[in-house]
């Protein structure tokens, strides 16, 4: 049962999600990797064989710090070398954002897109780079227009 691993990380009290970031804020980054990586670890291979409450907690701690778990996830596990290259890197980052967020009338977070972006495609930016980046691409209708043009509708 994984639940002992943080049972042992937190000596028998697992703190609050809120006063555990706090703690790690002050910490340098590889005193910070020490608690983290076996959490990340811990939520990456026994996710589905623990109780609701660590799963929560677990949650919570990588969304405070996404840019770490991503570092984890694409360094440390298999996830980093099953990322596909993009053919035409621009274009699915405009296309992301065109079905993602245009049609969501702005609502989809562009951090979360940035995300799913450099977890599946081989980018080599920081989560906060492409996130930045998304920001700025300003869609044009020629934008759209590129896509549309490119498919072929089969009358069949």
């Amino acid at each position: 049962m994984p639940q002992p691993i943080l049972d042992r990380l937190f000596c028998g009290r697992i703190p609050s999600v809120r006063e555990f970031n706090r703690e790690m804020d002050k910490l340098s980054l590889p005193e910070r990797l020490r608690f983290v990586y076996p959490i990340f670890r811990l939520g990456f291979s026994d996710w589905n064989s623990l109780p609701a409450r660590s799963q929560a907690f677990i949650l919570r701690v990588v969304e405070h710090d996404r840019q770490l778990w991503l570092d984890f996830l694409l360094g440390m596990t298999v996830m980093g070398s099953l990322r596909y290259q993009p053919g035409h890197p621009e274009a699915l980052m405009r296309a992301v954002k065109i079905v993602e967020y245009v049609n969501r009338c702005g609502k989809a977070s562009l951090n979360h897109l940035a995300m799913a972006l450099l977890t599946t495609f081989e980018y080599n930016y920081r989560l906060s780079t492409m996130g930045d980046y998304l920001r700025q691409y300003v869609i044009l209708p020629e934008h759209a227009l590129q896509y549309i043009g490119k498919l072929e509708i089969d009358s069949d």
